[in-house]
Protein backbone atom coordinates (compact mmCIF):
# COMPACT_ATOMS: atom_id res chain seq x y z
CA UNK A 1 0.00 0.00 0.00
CA UNK A 2 1.54 3.21 -0.99
CA UNK A 3 1.08 6.22 1.66
CA UNK A 4 -0.20 9.51 0.47
CA UNK A 5 0.04 13.33 1.18
CA UNK A 6 -3.71 14.07 0.61
CA UNK A 7 -5.22 13.64 4.58
CA UNK A 8 -8.23 15.87 5.08
CA UNK A 9 -8.13 16.75 8.80
CA UNK A 10 -8.97 19.78 10.67
CA UNK A 11 -6.00 20.65 13.25
CA UNK A 12 -7.27 20.10 16.75
CA UNK A 13 -7.17 23.76 17.55
CA UNK A 14 -9.77 24.16 13.98
CA UNK A 15 -12.04 21.55 15.37
CA UNK A 16 -12.41 23.10 19.31
CA UNK A 17 -12.92 26.28 17.40
CA UNK A 18 -15.85 25.09 15.19
CA UNK A 19 -17.21 22.60 18.00
CA UNK A 20 -17.13 26.55 20.16
CA UNK A 21 -18.90 28.04 17.47
CA UNK A 22 -21.83 25.49 16.86
CA UNK A 23 -22.40 25.48 20.86
CA UNK A 24 -22.41 28.96 20.80
CA UNK A 25 -25.51 29.41 17.56
CA UNK A 26 -27.06 26.39 19.61
CA UNK A 27 -26.67 28.22 22.80
CA UNK A 28 -27.69 31.27 21.44
CA UNK A 29 -30.70 29.79 19.27
CA UNK A 30 -32.30 28.56 22.53
CA UNK A 31 -32.18 31.88 23.86
CA UNK A 32 -33.18 34.07 21.21
CA UNK A 33 -35.78 31.19 20.32
CA UNK A 34 -34.65 30.53 16.76
CA UNK A 35 -34.36 26.99 16.78
CA UNK A 36 -33.13 26.82 13.08
CA UNK A 37 -30.17 28.08 14.26
CA UNK A 38 -29.58 24.90 16.40
CA UNK A 39 -29.48 23.19 13.20
CA UNK A 40 -26.65 25.10 11.99
CA UNK A 41 -24.73 24.32 15.55
CA UNK A 42 -25.54 20.49 14.65
CA UNK A 43 -24.39 20.39 11.03
CA UNK A 44 -20.72 22.50 12.08
CA UNK A 45 -20.40 20.06 15.37
CA UNK A 46 -21.08 17.08 12.88
CA UNK A 47 -18.57 18.52 10.25
CA UNK A 48 -15.42 19.48 12.85
CA UNK A 49 -14.83 15.26 13.52
CA UNK A 50 -14.83 14.50 9.12
CA UNK A 51 -11.57 13.26 8.22
CA UNK A 52 -10.32 11.57 4.84
CA UNK A 53 -7.57 9.49 4.27
CA UNK A 54 -6.22 8.62 1.14
CA UNK A 55 -4.13 5.42 -0.05
CA UNK A 56 -2.74 3.33 -3.38
CA UNK A 57 -2.77 -0.24 -3.27
CA UNK A 58 -2.18 -2.78 -6.01
CA UNK A 59 -6.25 -2.88 -6.90
CA UNK A 60 -6.10 0.94 -7.15
CA UNK A 61 -7.28 3.69 -4.70
CA UNK A 62 -8.29 3.63 -1.41
CA UNK A 63 -10.45 6.11 0.43
CA UNK A 64 -11.48 5.73 4.15
CA UNK A 65 -13.93 8.34 5.60
CA UNK A 66 -14.04 9.08 9.20
CA UNK A 67 -17.54 10.54 10.70
CA UNK A 68 -17.64 10.48 14.17
CA UNK A 69 -16.03 7.73 15.03
CA UNK A 70 -17.74 5.44 11.79
CA UNK A 71 -15.50 4.64 9.20
CA UNK A 72 -16.22 4.50 5.60
CA UNK A 73 -14.44 2.64 2.23
CA UNK A 74 -14.38 2.66 -1.17
CA UNK A 75 -12.30 1.55 -3.75
CA UNK A 76 -11.75 2.84 -6.84
CA UNK A 77 -10.10 0.03 -9.23
CA UNK A 78 -7.63 0.87 -11.69
CA UNK A 79 -9.91 -1.52 -14.17
CA UNK A 80 -12.64 1.44 -13.86
CA UNK A 81 -10.35 4.47 -14.21
CA UNK A 82 -10.15 6.02 -17.69
CA UNK A 83 -7.54 8.58 -17.45
CA UNK A 84 -4.13 9.29 -14.49
CA UNK A 85 -2.68 12.80 -15.12
CA UNK A 86 0.60 13.48 -13.08
CA UNK A 87 2.16 16.83 -12.31
CA UNK A 88 5.49 16.53 -10.64
CA UNK A 89 7.05 19.87 -9.21
CA UNK A 90 10.38 19.17 -6.60
CA UNK A 91 9.91 15.83 -4.69
CA UNK A 92 6.50 15.59 -4.87
CA UNK A 93 3.89 14.35 -7.25
CA UNK A 94 0.37 15.10 -7.94
CA UNK A 95 -1.99 12.36 -9.57
CA UNK A 96 -5.19 12.75 -10.76
CA UNK A 97 -7.18 9.26 -11.24
CA UNK A 98 -10.20 9.95 -13.55
CA UNK A 99 -13.44 7.56 -13.18
CA UNK A 100 -16.24 8.63 -15.11
CA UNK A 101 -15.63 12.63 -15.50
CA UNK A 102 -14.99 12.42 -11.59
CA UNK A 103 -11.19 13.10 -10.74
CA UNK A 104 -9.79 12.22 -7.14
CA UNK A 105 -6.71 14.23 -6.40
CA UNK A 106 -3.53 12.16 -4.81
CA UNK A 107 -0.54 13.95 -3.78
CA UNK A 108 2.71 11.23 -3.28
CA UNK A 109 6.37 10.92 -3.44
CA UNK A 110 7.68 11.55 -6.21
CA UNK A 111 9.64 8.40 -6.17
CA UNK A 112 6.84 6.22 -6.42
CA UNK A 113 4.94 7.32 -9.79
CA UNK A 114 6.79 5.17 -11.96
CA UNK A 115 5.51 2.49 -9.06
CA UNK A 116 1.78 3.89 -9.19
CA UNK A 117 1.83 4.01 -13.44
CA UNK A 118 3.14 0.22 -13.62
CA UNK A 119 0.26 -0.61 -11.12
CA UNK A 120 -2.09 1.74 -13.03
CA UNK A 121 -0.85 0.02 -16.26
CA UNK A 122 -0.60 -3.85 -15.16
CA UNK A 123 -4.50 -3.77 -13.90
CA UNK A 124 -5.97 -1.38 -17.09
CA UNK A 125 -3.93 -1.66 -20.15
CA UNK A 126 -6.29 1.00 -21.60
CA UNK A 127 -5.76 3.68 -18.94
CA UNK A 128 -4.52 7.03 -20.65
CA UNK A 129 -1.49 8.64 -18.69
CA UNK A 130 -0.89 11.67 -18.56
CA UNK A 131 2.32 13.46 -17.90
CA UNK A 132 2.17 18.00 -17.47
Amino acid sequence: MIDTHSHKRLSSMYQYMIIGIGILFIGYALYDGQYFKILFGLVLIYASFFEKNMFIDHDGLLIQIKKLGRKNQRSIKFKEMSEMTIHTKNDKAMIFFIKENIGHKVIVDASRVEEIVKLAKKNNKKIQIDYI
